[in-house]
């Protein structure tokens, strides 16, 4: 909205998103989400518009879903898919969305499934280049160099850091990669490539911050006949009857370790419990009982005081023969070696090797805006805690936060941005930034790119 009063600031430009659903200016600014609630409800759906610009539109992947049909039910003459992501495996299949989007025959009609394979394979390819030079219009910088257009030009310099961990982080890391290769070739033969995943997360935040590993992620499961203890969790279990519902909800409660918040998208931090037995991080459902009090899987009407934490107990710790067995948030007994478990309780934090450099970064450019990436809310949550000034964007922070950070980097009042992947790496302008720093690699190179698309674009 601020670009657009940018360059035209005459435009009545109105915003339809949650309660404020305002549809009359001459250009609205809208979600996918609600495009997708108005057209499930049936709203709003005989107004027409002059044009509808998709933007980011290769983030809907499913020629049926919801969303995509919810885009093609729009009712607008011209219309235009932005996304400056290339299309992948080069196949026109891969922008089937986009083409139904688009309202290009015979893609429009997302009734039917064998779309999909609509297009012969003989004649794909044929296909494909009329796709690719009569529908898409691609505008790289070197075309732009080409046609002599000019452009706001920058340079990219890339660093690769490496940095040396002490003594006591190695002595953590080696540990917890060890105990992830006992379980590597179980999740691979058992196709199990969420829990694959979990322990490569593990793996990457220890490389960070081994402390932000909780301590039972370093422990061995006892194998004793009552390694299940009376603790809110197993109080939980004990409530839930036997259904096929409640019986899965009993396993995720002995899966927590592996388990995503529906609202942040991150690994559960503080997990609670509603009524209807749905499980969120704690924060990111006290917000949203601050703006809508209803469950968001199932739409029951929940409130604060029927939230239970399942918190974990730390009274039952005991040490025998160098042996410390405490008890986990799951209410499973845990042994870990004493000299292991002193190491990571005395640990200090500002003393990781990649904190330090970090540290060591914003101090020599403190001049400069930085920001700073991470696929961890408690990398960046912890980084939150040195630098309380800084703006801070994950999947927990509300919306008008979020514009109130943007717009208090932009206008150099906090010089330092801590950003997640998963939500601020898309749809953001941080022209004000000149150094971007990832905590840890991204395995999509896409997802990088369009992260330091934040800063590398027009007005930097």
């Amino acid at each position: 909205k601020s670009e657009i009063n940018k360059f035209l600031p005459k435009c009545n430009v109105t915003e339809c998103y949650g309660r404020q659903r305002n549809l009359s200016g001459d250009i609205v600014l809208t979600t996918y989400g609600i495009v997708r609630s108005m057209y499930q409800l049936n709203e709003q759906l005989d107004l027409s518009f002059q044009r509808v610009i998709f933007d980011e539109s290769h983030t809907i992947k499913s020629l049926l879903s919801n969303t995509c049909r919810a885009c093609t039910n729009l009712n607008a003459p011209n219309r235009w898919c932005l996304t400056a992501t290339p299309i992948q495996n080069v196949s026109c299949h891969t922008i089937v969305p986009q083409l139904c989007m688009l309202g290009c025959e015979p893609y429009q009609n997302t009734s039917n499934k064998r779309l999909y394979h609509y297009v012969c394979d003989d004649i794909e390819n044929y296909i494909y280049d009329k796709i690719n030079y009569g529908i898409i219009i691609k505008h790289t910088r070197k075309e732009l160099r080409h046609y002599k257009l000019s452009y706001h030009q920058t340079d990219i310099i890339e660093k690769e850091i490496t940095c040396k961990m002490n003594s006591c982080e190695k002595t953590l890391y080696d540990h917890m990669l060890s105990k992830c290769k006992q379980r590597f070739d179980a999740c691979t033969a058992n196709h199990n490539y969420i829990l694959l995943k979990t322990l490569v997360d593990r793996l990457l935040i220890n490389g960070i911050l081994a402390t932000l590993n909780p301590i039972h992620y370093y422990a061995d499961i006892s194998s004793s006949t009552d390694t299940i203890c009376t603790n809110s969790t197993q109080q939980i279990i004990n409530r839930i009857g036997k259904s096929a519902f409640n019986t899965n909800v009993k396993k995720t409660l002995t899966e927590l370790d592996t388990t995503s918040c529906c609202i942040c998208m991150d690994t559960l931090q503080r997990p609670t419990i509603t009524q209807c037995l749905h499980i969120y991080c704690y924060e990111c459902i006290n917000q949203q009982l601050n703006h809508q009090k209803r469950c968001p899987m199932c739409r029951k009407n929940i409130d604060k005081d029927s939230l239970t934490e399942i918190s974990e107990d730390v009274e039952n710790i005991t040490e025998e023969d160098g042996i410390i067995q405490f008890v986990d948030p799951i209410g499973r007994r845990c042994k870990i070696d004493k000299r292991l478990y002193d190491t990571y309780q005395t640990f200090n934090p500002s003393n990781a090797s990649k904190i330090k450099c970090v540290k060591q970064l914003i101090e020599t450019n403190k001049n400069d805006s930085i920001l700073i990436f991470s696929k961890y809310t408690n990398v960046l949550n912890y980084l939150k805690t040195l630098y309380p000034n800084a703006g801070l964007i994950t999947g927990s922070v509300p919306r008008n936060k979020r514009k109130q950070a943007i717009e208090s980097f932009q206008q150099k009042k906090c010089n330092i941005f801590l950003l997640s992947v998963h939500c601020a790496s898309v749809g953001l302008t941080l022209t004000s930034g000149s150094h971007m720093v990832f905590m840890e690699p991204l395995f999509d190179t896409s997802v990088r790119k369009q992260a330091i698309g934040r800063i590398n674009r027009i007005g930097q």
